[in-house]
């Protein structure tokens, strides 16, 4: 799941197999810092900053 750094929710991105990749384009999002968080079930499992030029 990706949010903005005031909370909101952008986008989700489903893993179908328990170990995969997801490439995210910099054109998907503007410049600017956001929060990406993978989730499993209803926990969080970990939570990271991303920075898009």
């Amino acid at each position: 799941m990706i949010f903005d750094m005031t909370g909101n929710f952008l986008k989700e991105y489903p893993l179908r197999e328990r170990e995969a990749k997801i490439e995210i384009t910099a054109n998907e999002f503007g410049a600017g810092m956001y929060l990406y968080s993978l989730v499993s079930g209803n926990r969080e499992i970990i939570s990271k900053k991303m920075i898009v030029k």
